[in-house]
């Protein structure tokens, strides 16, 4: 068995970043969990009943197995996972896999705030005794196992690794149809980087539910609410994204650090601690730090700033570095009394 540490980053609740380091093992012996497959049969078989639960991570009934009979098997996304959830809980839905980058990501809520629930819905999806769904632990096999690329996006490796597990099933099990179920941009994504010999099947929901289920109406109709719903938050994303970028072009960028220590000591930006003014929330004081005023005693040991965009996102507090304006553009506070 191969291990590794991984580390990774993640944001708290108080915003901060927070490294984490886990030791990461990978195994040889997680099977796919087809009756069509002798190897991986044989191999939840040879494990003793206690024990097989080991194998398929999430799996509460290993002996559940994907039906050799099915016209194809299904791998949801991690969006598609998340965003058409009520979708894959229908019982009309079978033989299903669902991957542990899947439940990883779930769990660790970077998809959802409500990730305890979504996360407890997705187990239940595989230990409901009435369907044909599994759970494959790919982010713990040396097969289908993906790392991520340089300066690679945690989405992209995400998307990359249930792909190369959709990979892994064609090619174990040749003779069954495997599609991977994803949003268009997922697959737009996997289309530039994918083989074009792959014998994945990349739809969306709306054209799985078109081709497979358009006889079903509860099904459709279910998508139809569900699209809508994903798509009214994504256009609200995409509207915050918007409002986020001309706030931010309303300001100036900061200044490098080592670029702003240099302009410091030679005194053209003066250095100090920023106080709001009790009284109003568009003017403030600098308080002018010892080595600005070491530099020229000629230097104000208070500068007045001006409007919330003179003070640059700042806030009580902070140590910042401040330009003076021209002489003939300064006030003085008696003049706004």
């Amino acid at each position: 068995m191969d291990s590794y540490t991984k580390v990774f980053a993640i944001k708290t609740r108080r915003g901060k970043i927070a490294w984490i380091a886990r030791e990461h093992y990978l195994r040889e012996d997680v099977p796919c969990m087809s009756e069509a497959c002798k190897q991986c049969k044989q191999i939840i078989l040879n494990k003793p009943l206690n024990e097989r639960n080991s194998i398929s991570s999430v799996n509460a009934n290993a002996s559940t197995l994907l039906s050799s009979k099915a016209s194809h098997y299904l791998i949801p996304s991690i969006l598609v996972s998340v965003n058409y959830l009520e979708l894959l809980e229908q019982l009309e839905l079978n033989d299903i896999v669902i991957c542990q980058t899947v439940i990883g990501e779930v769990q660790d809520g970077f998809y959802s705030r409500s990730g305890v629930r979504l996360l407890q819905r997705l187990r239940a999806l595989s230990r409901d005794s009435r369907r044909r769904i599994v759970s494959f632990n790919n982010e713990h096999f040396k097969e289908t196992y993906t790392k991520a690329h340089f300066k690679e996006s945690r989405e992209c490796r995400n998307v990359r690794a249930i792909f190369n597990s959709c990979e892994w099933y064609a090619n174990q099990l040749s003779a069954a149809n495997i599609i991977f179920l994803a949003e268009e941009e997922e697959i737009s994504f996997i289309e530039k980087i994918a083989n074009k010999n792959s014998k994945v099947t990349l739809l969306t929901p709306a054209a799985y539910i078109s081709k497979y289920f358009s006889h079903s109406k509860i099904l459709v109709d279910l998508h139809e609410s569900l699209f809508q719903v994903v798509s009214e938050r994504n256009i609200a994303k995409e509207e915050a994204k918007t409002k986020e970028k001309d706030r931010e072009s309303l300001y100036e960028r900061y200044l490098d650090d080592d670029l702003l220590q240099a302009m410091v000591k030679s005194g053209s930006v003066l250095a100090g601690t920023f106080y709001m003014n009790e009284n109003s929330s568009d003017s403030a004081t600098l308080r002018v730090n010892a080595m600005s005023t070491s530099i020229s005693p000629h230097f104000p040991k208070e500068v007045l700033i001006l409007g919330k965009q003179n003070m640059n996102r700042a806030i009580h507090g902070d140590v910042v570095g401040v330009k003076l304006l021209p002489k003939n553009k300064w006030q003085s506070t008696n003049s706004l009394d």
